[in-house]
């Protein structure tokens, strides 16, 4: 008995959950596996992507080198026995802001950066960038640094031990590492976009989060739906390369 029971609520709240969807989203669960590609699917129908491209081969591996996940540490990367009580911030819908902040999504193809324009002074004018960069020198040396290294075990080490090493860098850790440790680099290779962004996923970011707001003050459930899209936007815009693909066949195959 408890066991139909669990898979009535799981029924009723999936038909819930779908008509939601439906009525806000203008999509169909049933067609749709995971939060990621509900995301992508309600970006793709806003039309945030239209004059983007997906990447694969070198120009994908090149670029997905830039991509850092957020960090886990304390000061200077060090150990601390407190004995006191300490505060836990949280700051609010961090991806979306970011996905704000970003001012839409790089239009057209990338370029390879020839050897004359391997020059802050020529990627500054540019809509963005992503290069490997030799570090020279580090101004200032923070307890949070910028720049981190991979360990043999894997494990990521944000370090100002820098000098000399060779960094992926996208234009907005870059125009970080300037401003905030004053860094002096030189660049080795990369890639250019200057054909604009389209900023739809500005307004389309904005929407879904005063939504939420709004959702939440009517204590209305369905603002669980915007925090979703808005907190899975990122997946299938950083995916790994496909390299195998399975498929499901109803009948057996003539070789």
């Amino acid at each position: 008995m408890n066991i139909l029971k669990d898979c009535e609520v799981l029924r009723d709240g999936y038909k819930i959950f779908r008509k939601w969807i439906l009525n806000s989203c203008k999509l169909d669960i049933i067609e749709i596996l995971t939060s990621a590609s509900l995301a992508d699917k309600y970006f793709r129908k806003e039309k945030c992507f239209e004059g983007c491209y997906e990447l694969s081969g070198v120009p994908r591996q090149f670029i997905q080198n830039c991509l850092v996940g957020g960090r886990c540490m304390s000061n200077q990367n060090k150990k601390y026995n407190l004995n006191e009580k300490i505060s836990d911030y949280d700051a609010v819908s961090l991806y979306p802001s970011a996905i704000s902040r970003l001012n839409g999504y790089l239009i057209g193809l990338p370029k390879i950066l020839n050897q004359n324009q391997l020059n802050y002074d020529f990627l500054k004018k540019q809509d963005g960038y992503f290069v490997d960069i030799i570090v020279n020198s580090v101004g200032i040396k923070r307890d949070f640094p910028l720049l981190s290294l991979l360990k043999e075990n894997g494990v990521r080490n944000f370090t100002n031990d820098v000098i000399g090493k060779l960094f992926h860098v996208d234009s907005i850790l870059l125009e970080d590492l300037i401003k905030f440790q004053k860094i002096t680099f030189k660049i080795v290779r990369g890639y250019y976009f200057n054909e604009g962004r389209n900023k739809i996923s500005v307004e389309v970011i904005n929407f879904l989060f005063n939504e939420r707001i709004k959702k939440k003050k009517e204590k209305n459930s369905i603002q669980e739906v915007y925090k979703l899209i808005m907190n899975s936007t990122y997946g299938k815009t950083i995916m790994k390369p496909i390299i195998e693909e399975t498929k499901v066949f109803n009948s057996k195959l003539n070789f």
